[in-house]
C-alpha cells in the first residue's frame, strides 16, 4: 500500500483520527491496512491493541503525534476493502477509495527495478521492522484478550532475540 497514489491526498496532515476496513484477517492482511497508514503518518507507533471476536478483529494504534488508527478486519467485508477515512483538524473528512490497483501495482515494480539497478533500497529497513512490530502486538494483544502492547516492547524484544 505504500505505492498507492490514492494515498498521497492524506500524507502531511494533522489527522485525528485515520480508520481503514480490510477483509479477510489480520494474519493475511494486516499488513496492508497498516501500510497504508504508516505511509500517510510515518514511523513512531506508541502502541497497539486488538479486540476480537469470531470473524473480525479491530486493531487500535496511536502515533507519536497523536493521531488515533483503527483498522477493521472484516472477514466477508470485501465491498469495503481499501476505503480509508481521515479525520482532521483542518478540514472534513476524506475518504480514499483504492479501487484502482494498476498504478500501484507499476509503483512497486519500479521501486524494485530500481532497487535492483542501484541497489539502494526504496524504503528503510526500520520501517519494515516497525511495522511487522505493529503486526506483531496486535497478534499478542489479540491473545491476551485485547491487552495494549507497546510497540518499542516489541521491538527490543524482537532485538534481543536476533542478538542471541
Amino acid at each position: 500500500m505504500r505505492y498507492a497514489p490514492a494515498l498521497n491526498q492524506l500524507r502531511g496532515k494533522p489527522w485525528c483520527w485515520i480508520t481503514s476496513i480490510v477483509c479477510k484477517n489480520w494474519e493475511r492482511y494486516g499488513i496492508h491496512g497498516l501500510e497504508a497508514v504508516y505511509t500517510i503518518l510515518g514511523a513512531e507507533f506508541l502502541h497497539v491493541r486488538c479486540e476480537s471476536q469470531p470473524g473480525s478483529d479491530i486493531v487500535y494504534c496511536l502515533h507519536r503525534n497523536g493521531s488515533q488508527v483503527s483498522i477493521a478486519l472484516i472477514g466477508d467485508a470485501v465491498g469495503s476493502t481499501w476505503t480509508i477515512h481521515a479525520y482532521g483538524t483542518e478540514e472534513e473528512c476524506t475518504v480514499v477509495r483504492m479501487t484502482d490497483t494498476y498504478p500501484t501495482f507499476r509503483n512497486q515494480l519500479l521501486a524494485v527495478i530500481t532497487w535492483m539497478q542501484t541497489g539502494k533500497s526504496p524504503y528503510h529497513f526500520e520501517e519494515t521492522i516497525e511495522l511487522m512490530a505493529m503486526l506483531i502486538a496486535a497478534l499478542e494483544s489479540r491473545k491476551r484478550g485485547g491487552e495494549m502492547m507497546i510497540v518499542r516492547s516489541i521491538l527490543r524484544e524482537v532485538e534481543q532475540e536476533s542478538l542471541g
